[in-house]
């Protein structure tokens, strides 16, 4: 499915991580250059990064990275949503919707990633709708919002992501179950990242 949108969101303090994460080395990459990345092998063509706290470290870590779209969100301390509502406010008017990544789950494979745009492209009919997955009935990342709640997500006033949006609409969230837990795996603390090093 063309004209998706996936927004990145790289805003945040890494408060549990005590350091800057999304710099950390991962496979042949870091972190947040993992994860687009993994992006990069699917259909998406529009991918924009919200950056806050560590605005430099990122503009710099992906100061060769031509295929995305940086973007600042000077209100990042208030909370996710502010950095959602940035990477909207951003996407091109002919989006189709907003694919809503986080920067620090760097597990999820280019294959998950298309089997969720696959399970977008066969529900959109033109109607709103949501896309989420799940592992074990665990909800997962990344979200799908079709660019019908544009407003909804842009008047949003709980800011730590778009929870009561998806609830509000439960009967539009189609929902995919993937096999792995990589949707739902992310680093968050140092011990997050030992595991993850431990069994490289």
């Amino acid at each position: 499915m063309k004209n998706i949108t996936a927004i990145v969101l790289a805003a945040g303090l890494s408060s549990r991580m005590k350091k800057f994460k999304l710099d950390l080395p991962f496979k042949s990459h870091t972190i947040i250059e993992e994860v687009l990345w993994k992006l990069s092998g699917t259909s998406i063509e529009e991918t924009i990064v919200i950056t806050g706290h560590y605005k430099e470290r990122i503009e710099n870590l992906l100061a060769n990275n031509t295929t995305v779209k940086i973007i600042h969100n000077k209100d990042y301390a208030l909370g996710m949503t502010t950095s959602i509502q940035r990477g909207v406010q951003e996407a091109s008017k002919n989006t189709k919707g907003y694919l809503i990544c986080l920067g620090d789950l760097p597990f999820i494979s280019t294959e998950e990633y298309n089997q969720i745009l696959l399970k977008i492209e066969s529900v959109y009919n033109g109607d709103p709708i949501i896309v989420r997955p799940f592992f074990n009935e665990t909800p997962a990342n990344p979200v799908f919002f079709s660019s019908h709640f544009k407003e909804d997500l842009l008047n949003l006033e709980y800011m730590e992501g778009a929870k009561s949006l998806i609830s509000k609409n439960i009967e539009k969230l189609h929902k995919i179950t993937l096999k792995t837990d990589n949707a739902i795996k992310d680093i968050d603390t140092p011990k997050d990242y030992n595991n993850y090093r431990k069994h490289q």
